[in-house]
């Protein structure tokens, strides 16, 4: 069968329709873009990035003024004083503190497990005077011997706790002296950072809005 040549439209009107329909996309997505662009709320952000441009650039030049310079100065002079302090402090007092406190602390290991097997014999020894009262009665010499012994045993139970607390006690007063060795360092160098931090976020924020 011969192929029909015969179209619904002829092929010029064809090409007038697809012409006029890609100009009006064309128009419409020109005109979106505009729409877009000049939206009402943008004029508010272009005002709030202009006022935080005026106040990051005031902020980066109060950290440039001379008497903020002289207490970024005066902040690191301290601070190494302070380091300084500490170095010559490690060599004697301090270093002192920090040996001490290693030994009790290994004392206190050592106390902790006097304690537990103390205890542990504690409880043995009160499970065989219960099977001698049980076997022969509480005042036979058997029953009398194991109670002696379980006395004694939580005597001395009774001591390690106390040695435990007394050790207890000396760590926590080497923690204070040293925190107290430490505190003028600590404190020197927390103001340093506080400066130099306000610096660095002004000049970042004066870089990001300019």
């Amino acid at each position: 069968m011969p192929v029909s040549t015969d179209h619904l439209y002829g092929r010029n009107r064809t090409n007038l329709v697809f012409a006029i329909s890609a100009a009006v996309l064309a128009l419409s997505t020109f005109w979106l873009i505009a729409v877009d662009h000049n939206r009402p709320w943008k004029e508010y952000q272009s005002g709030y990035m202009e006022s935080q441009a005026v106040l990051a650039e005031l902020q980066y030049l109060v950290t440039q003024q001379e008497s903020f310079q002289d207490q970024l100065r005066q902040a690191r002079t301290h601070f190494e004083e302070q380091r300084q302090t500490i170095d010559r402090a490690q060599n004697l007092d301090y270093d002192r503190l920090l040996t001490l406190l290693e030994e009790k602390k290994a004392e206190q290991y050592n106390i902790n497990l006097l304690f537990k097997q103390q205890d542990a014999w504690i409880i043995v020894t009160r499970s065989e005077l219960e099977q001698a009262t049980a076997l022969e009665g509480a005042e036979s010499e058997p029953a009398r011997q194991i109670a002696a012994k379980l006395q004694q045993d939580e005597e001395e139970l009774a001591a390690t706790r106390l040695s435990n607390e007394q050790v207890d006690d000396e760590i926590r007063q080497i923690n204070r002296d040293r925190k107290k060795e430490e505190s003028g360092f600590i404190n020197a160098r927390r103001a340093l950072d506080e400066l130099q931090k306000k610096v660095d976020v002004a000049r970042d924020q004066r870089d990001r809005y300019s």
